[in-house]
């Protein structure tokens, strides 16, 4: 892509950014850790975990160190749900949490894209490209509707128990409690969560406006934010597939297809796709240097308990 994008304009492109705007967009990214953490929280504390938001908020700049040389842009859940099941909140719970985490922020970011699409489409015929409204429509409908069916999972089980091996499979102690956990997070924890994932996905739909503006991108379309909130869904998609190690590669192959169908050159939308990949580099060193002084403070931790 850099080949034939033209690696030298690539790099122009990045020198050209203006820092005011990618340290606003930085912020905000930083802001949405904590945000996430704190849906995160809720989710535990659904399931009888009351861990601490600070601890949380560790493990969540962690997790984003380890998506960052993991396969796809979402490694680091793993991480997440190992860590928090060693700090006691049992292997299912800590599972089902970050998955009713991760589903909710999806859930909400397809159908924000979904509705954008919609108002678009009444407020502005053709403004956006019809294979692409046709992607949009099918990848955001499609995880919206796989999300729901997820967190009615325990409700499925009769049906799903009639397919061959299914059964036998959901009827095992761990797939079961799993299953079953999801029940835990309906009422309160879950509205919390869809309410703080809105917010969030507004953040990282600025958080690339931000880094637009700062290239020179916004200037070339005539409905920016429109644009992007119907883009970045689709991008956060395409960075879950396990196609490639932090969604290297896929990620600019989505940023360079979908706001070059707007008449943003190829050269720009692949310099905005490394600038949000550098904001994830920045946020995961911080969880890498996390991780290190936690190792470090329960190696001493546990060298002071056997004195």
């Amino acid at each position: 892509m850099l080949r034939q994008a033209g690696a030298q304009n690539v790099v122009e492109r990045l020198r050209q950014m203006n820092p005011w705007d990618f340290a606003i967009a930085l912020g905000l990214y930083l802001l949405g850790v904590w945000l996430r953490s704190w849906r995160w929280q809720g989710l535990l504390d659904a399931v009888g975990y009351h861990g601490r938001l600070g601890r949380l908020t560790e493990l969540y700049f962690v997790g984003t160190f380890f998506n960052q040389i993991l396969p796809t842009g979402i490694g680091g859940d793993v991480v997440r749900v190992y860590e928090t099941a060693k700090d006691g909140a049992g292997t299912a719970n800590a599972a089902s949490s970050v998955v009713v985490d991760r589903a909710t922020g999806l859930i909400t970011l397809m159908a924000m894209a979904l509705v954008t699409l919609g108002i678009a489409m009444v407020v502005r015929p053709g403004v956006v490209d019809p294979g692409v409204a046709m992607v949009i429509l099918l990848v955001s409908g499609g995880v919206v509707v796989g999300m729901i069916a997820m967190l009615e999972a325990d409700r499925l089980r009769g049906i799903l128990a009639r397919i061959p091996l299914v059964g036998q499979w959901l009827d095992k102690p761990g797939v079961r409690a799993f299953t079953e956990s999801f029940q835990m997070y309906k009422g309160p924890a879950l509205n919390k969560a869809l309410l703080v994932s809105i917010v969030f996905n507004f953040q990282l739909v600025a958080t690339n406006y931000f880094l637009g503006q700062g290239l020179g991108v916004n200037a070339l379309m005539d409905a920016p934010i429109l644009y992007y909130l119907l883009f970045i869904p689709i991008i956060s998609f395409v960075l879950a597939l396990p196609i490639s190690i932090s969604g290297l590669g896929a990620r600019e192959a989505a940023y360079v297809a979908l706001f070059g169908s707007v008449g943003v050159p190829s050269d720009q939308a692949l310099a905005l796709s490394l600038s949000f990949y550098a904001v994830n580099l920045i946020t995961g060193a911080i969880g890498g240097v996390l991780y290190v002084v936690s190792g470090l403070r329960g190696g001493r931790d546990a060298v002071s308990a056997e004195k």
